[in-house]
C-alpha cells in the first residue's frame, strides 16, 4: 500500500480530496464527496485555472470549486470566465443542474475563435468535458445558449 495521502502505481499521485478526507485506492474520493479546491476531474488530479487565476470579472459562483452555487440569472444567454492571463488550455468542463441543456452552448475564446476540432463528453448527469485537439492561449471563454441559466461551474485545465 502507499503512504496516507497518495495512490497509484509506484503512489506517484496525490489524493487532491477536500482536508480531511481519505482518498479510495484508485484515488477518487469516497461517493458525494468533491475535490479540494483547485482541483478537478478524474481523481481530481487536474488544476483548475479557473480557481487560480480567474480575474474578478468572474461571476462567484463559476469560480468558488462549489458545484450547488449556481446561475441565478434565468435569462441568462451567456457565461464568461476571464483569466488574469494568456494561458494554454487543452480542455475544461462545465457543471450545470439541467441534463437536457448539457450539450445546448456554443464555445467563444477570446471573442472569436473556439477550439480546433471541439470534441465533447459527458460526464454522468451534470457534466460536459470539452476538449481542444490542440491547446489554445485562452484568456476569456464564453459560453452561449440555453445551457447558460443552468450553468453552477466552470472547471479550465491547461
Amino acid at each position: 500500500g502507499c503512504e496516507k495521502g497518495w495512490f497509484g502505481k509506484n503512489c506517484k499521485f496525490k489524493c487532491h480530496c477536500r482536508p480531511g478526507v481519505v482518498c479510495l485506492s484508485d484515488g477518487q474520493c469516497p461517493e458525494g464527496q468533491p475535490c479540494d479546491h483547485g482541483y478537478f476531474g478524474p481523481a481530481c488530479q487536474y488544476e483548475d485555472l479557473v480557481y487560480q487565476r480567474a480575474s474578478p470579472a468572474t461571476l462567484e459562483y463559476v469560480r468558488d470549486g462549489n458545484d450547488l452555487t449556481c446561475n441565478t440569472d434565468s435569462h441568462a444567454t451567456s457565461v464568461s470566465v476571464t483569466l488574469n492571463a494568456s494561458l494554454p488550455v487543452s480542455w475544461f468542463r462545465i457543471h450545470n443542474h439541467k441534463f437536457a441543456y448539457l450539450l445546448s452552448f456554443t464555445v467563444k475564446i477570446n471573442n472569436a475563435t473556439s477550439c480546433s476540432e471541439e470534441k465533447r463528453f459527458i460526464q454522468g448527469r451534470h457534466e460536459v468535458d470539452v476538449v481542444c485537439c490542440q491547446p489554445i492561449l485562452v484568456t476569456q471563454l464564453i459560453i452561449e445558449g440555453d445551457i447558460a441559466p443552468t450553468v453552477c461551474s466552470i472547471y479550465i485545465s491547461g
